[in-house]
């Protein structure tokens, strides 16, 4: 979060929404500080987008709401919440030239010819397209497109800028070029932001604070590394960094996977029936199997070996049907068919009951041998 910043400018309160009987955002409250840049993130239909345009006023709340500045504004027309949006498909006038797309939303306010001419060429040198005034929609790349719709939403200096999946129709080349331009230009504006995605790793590269939605409601909001350290569901584990999941009965420190070989835990647990074990793939540490007897951890085979560049990743099979992503530096030269001893630190093991809450341990692991060395703190 930007530091100095104490006061909540942007709540929302108990806002839920229903489309044809179905609750599709339910008892949904979020704070959100001025200057802040917040992403919305989680799969399709969890409600992000409806959260978005709630905001903007496209979209009536049910109940609940929705105070920016000090002001209620749930009842007020989208002109006049002084909000800037940049659509997913850019929705950019074709007719238009690049300077008059620009100038449209001072148009309709009226500004006088001389202060709008002075804010479009102001604007083209902050998204660096001086020289492409004249130019139309589609004699710009995608990249260009971007970069104007973001110029049109904030030429009317917004309380809060709003994106719509910004980034998904850009090639894979543009995307992190653009992610960059959009969070310098956010800083350099102090621009109060809301971004939906449901890119885990766009998200994790541009926000000041990530919330994670399922089903309507906020899983949960915190800063990337809240969330990648401390994730307080199975859910935002797998969601946020890709954790191996991992099904079974937890019995003190063995866990009995699903169709799987026993894992022995590094910490011990009170008896939890039908509950997860998450494990993140670049925290586990895999060795041959030999000499491992005892000690916490799951022998598997390798069954796939892929370089990566910076990372080689092996999927392990720990039993019939059930297998282990794991992550290792360069360095490694593990190969397909060999059998291995996976393990990991008390630390980097989670575990969630049958009601996707975090099982804190019962009795932490008796000796640091137990624990695998990783080099951090």
């Amino acid at each position: 979060m930007p530091e100095g910043r104490q006061e909540i400018f942007l709540s929302m309160r108990n806002i839920c929404k229903d489309y044809n009987g179905t609750r599709v955002i339910d008892d949904l409250s979020l704070d959100i500080e001025e200057g802040e840049f917040v992403v919305l993130l989680g799969p399709s239909g969890c409600g992000k987008t409806t959260t978005l345009r709630m905001l903007a006023g496209f979209v009536g709340v049910a109940s609940g709401n929705i105070i920016l500045d000090g002001e209620d504004i749930q009842h007020l027309p989208p002109y006049r919440r002084e909000m800037g949006l940049v659509f997913q498909s850019y929705a950019l006038f074709p007719h238009m030239t690049v300077a008059e797309n620009i100038a449209f939303g001072l148009q309709m306010r009226r500004q006088p010819r001389e202060a709008i001419a002075s804010r479009v060429a102001e604007l083209l040198d902050l998204v660096k397209l001086t020289g492409y005034e004249a130019r139309l929609p589609r004699q710009l790349s995608g990249g260009q497109q971007q970069r104007v719709a973001l110029a049109r939403a904030i030429a009317i200096d917004p309380k809060v800028l709003l994106l719509d999946e910004p980034l998904s129709n850009l090639d894979a080349s543009l995307r992190q070029q653009v992610a960059h331009e959009i969070r310098l230009l956010q800083k350099a504006r102090g621009l109060t932001t809301i971004m939906v995605t449901h890119d885990q790793l766009e998200a994790m590269s541009m926000a000041d604070r990530l919330v994670v939605m399922r089903n309507g409601r906020i899983e949960q909001a915190g800063t990337q590394r809240d969330l990648y350290e401390r994730p307080a569901s199975s859910f935002v584990a797998s969601f946020i960094g890709g954790s191996n999941i991992v099904e079974g009965d937890l019995d003190g420190a063995m866990f009995r996977a699903v169709e799987a070989e026993p894992v022995r835990l590094a910490s011990t647990y009170a008896p939890q029936p039908a509950c997860r074990l998450a494990l993140r793939p670049e925290r586990i540490v895999m060795a041959p199997s030999a000499g491992h007897a005892g000690g916490p951890g799951v022998t598997g085979t390798i069954e796939l070996a892929t370089y990566l560049g910076a990372t080689s990743e092996y999927l392990v099979r720990i039993g019939p049907d059930r297998r282990l992503v794991v992550r290792s530096s360069v360095g490694a030269d593990h190969r397909a068919g060999e059998r291995v001893f996976l393990r990991w630190s008390a630390q980097d093991e989670r575990v969630f009951d049958s009601q996707d809450r975090v099982v804190a341990p019962a009795v932490k692991a008796a000796s640091a041998q137990l624990a695998v060395s990783t080099g951090r703190s």
